[in-house]
């Protein structure tokens, strides 16, 4: 009994002497932090309260993922919700969309909606295409504390992709066009460039797309093999750097452009005004090149790569029109489109007036809404320049109408078009196809971290770090990309029999609703409610 006493005795003793020596050791960490922040004049929370100072800061650092996890409600968070970001990850993992006990919408709030019939059509009566198609998904075994128990198995995904009768072709209608786009399919992914994402991110995606027969987009950082690597269809993207088509000195070199045109796979070449996030010229963080990067777009290592506002090659419409007509030769008779933004409606109205007089014209354009998203941009551009999608689109389709153009020039949509409901929305106000980028990045496994600028990304996607790039496995993922596509495309083929169409090539006006201060308007009435105000003046 009183060696037990002495042992207790002992014990006690040793644990007290242990919380004084750590008291102490905090008291003196504590003076010195007091010492150090007292001799520092960039913070002041630090010199006067420096442990409730460096707790503030811990606090501000980690605020973003306690937002987004915690705090944030399901439908609340920016750009994207919980509930979108959920569904997508449902989609590319486990190829499904369904879920429990009933929609987190608002239906107070203003916006659209789909008009169903009253007898919607059968999946046999759809003009589908459902060939099968080899992929891998999750199956879900449980929840664990701190992970998911799951396992990966075969299966085979139809398509639901479109019948030859309503494969969209780009370039019909051009004599100078002869090798035209045919895409069977509405929906493909948007430009990302070498640099604003991984080699690894780039070459999952040119699988993904390739398997789900649709295409891909270089983004403006040139051509890579990442990008050629799976065979699938490709659209080159011009931008206003010229990367992958210029000189040293940044003028433009036409035996580059012509190389890269003469790819097999290279279907289309589209020339970048702007985007949503860049309506101005793009930026790349020299924290996010290497010598490849470098190499490919013909800059040098350890600078930020800042594109300029504008393509030199052109300056107005009639320059531009000469430069379209001067690619149309050079891209071995493969079609050529632009990407914009819309802000100053008359300009767009200008342009194609002077495009049909001309009787030139690119064979796509594409419409990116001021919600575009991208990997790096700046904060007043993201926040305050162009039209949201859903007013930018309806008014390029309706100006092409004006001036006649409409049945030359097939139109992209992009701009946080990544759920089934918003692109039927955008097909119905005129899109033919329909891009997205961080859908795509999500199907990729993107956690919305939200420092794709500092080459941090965790996931591998939006990084160039050699360390952080091989985290994203391209067997693993590229099938998550293909069933994200299948299973959008499905979703956009039941959207459309429950409006009774028999494909989503058919969507439009009538079938569209929209709500507003409580008031329903139909499609037709909207696009005239938009067209008034914008064109006013």
């Amino acid at each position: 009994m009183e060696t037990f006493i002495e042992i207790i005795s002992i014990t006690a003793g040793l644990i007290f002497f242990i919380i004084l020596l750590a008291i102490v050791y905090v008291a003196i960490k504590l003076y010195l932090l007091y010492k150090k922040n007292e001799e520092q004049s960039q913070h002041s929370i630090l010199r006067g309260f420096p442990l409730m100072g460096k707790i503030r800061y811990l606090a501000e650092k980690i605020g973003p993922e306690l937002r987004q996890y915690w705090f944030d409600s399901d439908t609340q968070g920016k750009p994207f919700s919980r509930t979108t970001f959920v569904t997508l990850v449902k989609m590319a993992k486990y190829a499904t969309t369904i879920i429990p006990f009933g929609s987190k919408r608002d239906f107070e709030a203003d916006g659209f909606y789909l008009r169903p019939h009253l007898f919607p059509l059968n999946v046999n009566e759809l003009a589908v295409d459902l060939k099968k198609v080899s992929t891998k998904i999750y199956r879900l075994l449980g929840h664990k504390l701190f992970w998911w128990d799951e396992i990966r198995e075969d299966k085979e995904l139809s398509t639901w992709g479109l019948t030859e009768k309503d494969y969209i072709i780009i370039g019909k209608n051009d004599d100078l066009v002869t090798n035209h786009f045919i895409a069977k399919s509405f929906f493909g992914s948007t430009a990302m460039s070498y640099g604003a994402i991984s080699k690894n991110a780039i070459e999952a995606l040119a699988y993904g797309t390739a398997a789900a027969e649709t295409w891909t987009n270089s983004g403006e950082g040139g051509l890579s093999p990442y990008h050629l690597k799976a065979g699938g269809q490709v659209i080159y993207q011009l931008g206003p750097s010229l990367f992958g088509s210029r000189n040293l000195d940044g003028s433009f070199a036409p035996e580059k452009f012509t190389a890269n045109m003469s790819h097999e796979n290279v279907v289309a070449c589209e020339i970048k005004f702007a985007q949503g996030a860049k309506a101005r010229g793009g930026h790349l963080p020299k924290e996010k090149l290497n010598m490849e990067i470098a190499n490919l777009r013909g800059v040098k290592m350890g600078e930020d790569v800042e594109s300029p506002n504008r393509n030199a090659e052109f300056n107005d419409t009639q320059s531009l029109i000469s430069f379209i007509s001067y690619l149309k030769i050079l891209s071995y008779g493969k079609p050529i489109g632009i990407k914009i933004v819309v802000g100053q409606v008359e300009e767009i109205d200008s342009m194609f007036k002077q495009f049909a007089e001309n009787n030139v014209w690119p064979n796509f354009i594409t419409v990116d809404g001021s919600e575009g998203g991208s990997g790096a941009t700046y904060q007043e551009m993201a926040d305050s320049l162009s039209l949201p999608i859903f007013e930018a689109l309806p008014i390029v389709v309706e100006l092409l109408k004006k001036h006649g153009l409409r049945d030359k020039v097939i139109v992209f949509a992009s701009g946080k078009l990544v759920t089934a409901d918003q692109i039927a929305i955008a097909l119905c106000l005129g899109a033919d196809c329909v891009n997205t980028g961080r859908g795509m990045m999500m199907a990729l496994g993107c956690i919305m971290a939200g420092i794709c600028e500092n080459n941090h990304c965790p996931t591998g996607i939006a990084t160039t770090d050699p360390e952080k790039v091989k985290t994203l496995v391209v067997e693993e993922k590229k099938y998550r990309v293909t069933n994200y596509i299948l299973t959008l495309r499905q979703s956009l083929f039941t959207l459309g029999a429950a409006c009774g169409i028999t494909s989503p090539r058919h969507f439009n006006l009538k079938h569209l609703g929209y709500r507003k201060n409580g008031k329903t308007m139909r499609g037709e009435r909207y696009i005239k409610y938009l067209m008034k105000n914008q064109l006013a003046n």
